[in-house]
């Protein structure tokens, strides 16, 4: 377990890098929020990028206004 502690924190120092301890949580959270969404819509990916690179065609696909 004292192996594993070690590991982990040896882990969080990596990845911290250049930022001091008290300001990692500003980069580390939101990268880690972005690789969820990422994760969540990795079925969808085809999906999502069929519909962006579909040109408007009056209302065939529905955006937000201003989109096209």
């Amino acid at each position: 377990m004292v192996d594993l502690k070690k590991n982990v924190w040896a882990v969080a120092d990596t990845l911290r890098g250049v930022y001091a301890r008290n300001k990692a949580g500003d980069v580390i959270l939101p990268m880690t929020i972005l690789r969820r969404l990422e994760c969540v819509m990795a079925p969808h990916r085809a999906e999502v990028a069929a519909i962006i690179a579909t040109p408007c065609l009056g209302n065939a696909v529905q955006r937000p206004p201003g989109c096209c």
